[in-house]
């Protein structure tokens, strides 16, 4: 930077006679003639000598407020970034456990991974308060070109693929599945409340719900018919019993995360879960742990589960670990750029205050001579600089 900012100025430099260079001064702008006061202070010329270069007044105040400025936003924004609080939102308990071979596209056998057994070693860890557990089971819905393609189609759309044909699952119906889901009734009591919903009744396992941001898209009085199956590749083995069950409302798709398949989720309560499928797979757990022994019953935990392989773990205390490290580099990153600004700045400050002066100085010297102390001209340059 420095070899590229210094070539043009050296070849302007050399088109300069040296009798030219003698009658040089520094940049002075066109000032009125007429004086305000006949009383002379040392702030008053500096406040005439800052006017004569207002462009390199204003480039250095610009420098420096930018450096300053990106220092405060930095600081600011990683400082408002609060992995407690972020962690505290995405996960509900201290540990989350969750069955890999029920994930969507997953290359193999589904199976129960959280059998009783694992859940009795897990009870038996030192400090381990709660286990909660939730199930799904895939099922094949019966399907229906006026109830569902609505749905799939504006599903595509948002997303900006193309749907399949309308007719493609009257032709491989083992490929229109998705997941029956159970989840606490009292989660979601407040939103069932709050929609007019019966909340006795999905309690009881009396309806379901389904996980989609556009209810308009399905018929009114709906009723899911169902069998429950094994997904194996894409397609569901399924089972020879129907089932049906009514669909009371709806949840906001993003309350499941996660990859989906074209049928939308269905939410069941834990009594509706037995009642549909009292062999579903469970899916997750989540685990609450007392804090004074987290660290070890999260080792514990660790080696239960490295048995199986196939078991996905998630701990807030790792995670929190995670983003304050992410929030160091941050520090590191942002705070080295903006220091970097500021310096610049600072570096240009002081190059305009020397190159001024230097450019001044035979000036200085004719103050001086007519009576100008050092202590007045210090106090007129340190004006000029604040």
């Amino acid at each position: 930077m420095v070899f590229l900012s210094v070539r043009k100025p050296i070849q302007i430099a050399k088109k300069v006679s040296p009798v030219t260079a003698l009658h040089y001064q520094s940049e002075i702008g066109k000032s009125k003639s007429q004086l305000k006061s006949r009383h002379f202070s040392a702030w008053r010329m500096a406040l005439r000598n800052i006017q004569r270069t207002k462009k390199k007044s204003i480039l250095a105040v610009l420098s420096i407020f930018l450096g300053i400025t990106s220092c405060l936003i930095v600081t600011l924004l990683i400082q408002s970034m609060s992995a407690d609080n972020f962690v505290d939102y995405e996960m509900e308990y201290d540990i989350e456990l969750t069955n890999q071979t029920l994930a969507l596209g997953y290359n193999g056998k589904q199976s129960q991974l959280f059998d009783e057994k694992f859940i009795n070693e897990l009870t038996s860890i030192d400090g381990v308060s709660k286990i909660s557990l939730q199930k799904e089971q895939t099922i094949m819905p019966e399907y229906s070109k006026d109830v569902f393609y609505p749905y799939i189609q504006d599903k595509y759309q948002s997303q900006g693929t193309e749907a399949p044909d309308t007719d493609y699952y009257e032709q491989y119906p083992t490929r229109f599945y998705t997941q029956l889901v159970s989840i606490e009734a009292d989660k979601i009591k407040d939103y069932i409340t709050e929609k007019g919903m019966d909340y006795e009744g999905f309690y009881q396992g009396q309806y379901g719900l389904i996980a989609c941001d556009t209810p308009e898209l399905f018929p009114d009085n709906m009723t899911l018919h169902f069998q429950t199956g094994q997904l194996n590749q894409y397609k569901v083995i399924p089972n020879d019993k129907s089932m049906e069950i009514p669909i009371g409302g709806f949840l906001p798709s993003s309350y499941y995360g996660g990859l989906s398949s074209d049928a939308p989720y269905v939410f069941v309560s834990d009594a509706g879960m037995e009642k549909l499928a009292p062999e579903a797979y469970i899916s997750s757990l989540g685990i609450d742990v007392t804090s004074s022994n987290e660290k070890m019953a999260l080792s514990d935990i660790r080696e239960l589960c490295s048995q199986s392989g196939k078991i996905s773990i998630i701990s807030k205390t790792e995670l929190i670990e995670g983003l304050h490290s992410a929030k160091i580099t941050l520090y590191t990153l942002g705070g080295g750029i903006a220091f970097v600004l500021a310096f610049i700045g600072v570096l240009n400050f002081a190059n305009i205050m020397f190159t001024n002066t230097k450019a001044r100085k035979h000036e200085l010297y004719v103050m001086e001579s007519i009576g100008m102390t050092k202590k007045q001209c210090r106090r007129m340059l340190q004006m000029e600089g604040l």
